[in-house]
């Protein structure tokens, strides 16, 4: 259990350091260009690309290892239709397992 909790304590430091640095504002800029500045409306091709950002850019290799999680705390992260995104980068992650 204590294992399990240094763990998750451990991401989530991780977590807010790259939440505050420059790539992941640069993520965020992408998400909103993608939404065309409407932060909670995004087309459909738009949803499609953001959850192929944070499949790519978090599910795959993040910090060497694969971090699905990651994905899917990014895809919440970007804002905009954020079930849709996140429900479409849990499908890519399924598949890719």
């Amino acid at each position: 259990m204590k294992n399990t909790l240094d763990t998750l304590a451990i991401q989530a430091i991780r977590w807010l350091e790259y939440l505050g640095s420059p790539a992941w504002q640069a993520e965020c800029q992408l998400q909103l260009e993608l939404s065309e500045g409407q932060p909670f409306q995004v087309k459909a091709d738009s949803a499609v690309a953001a959850s192929l950002c944070a499949f790519l850019h978090h599910g795959l290799i993040s910090q060497g290892q694969a971090r699905p999680e990651n994905a899917m705390i990014a895809a919440v992260h970007y804002g905009g239709d954020t079930d849709t995104v996140a429900a479409m980068t849990g499908s890519e992650l399924t598949y890719s397992a």
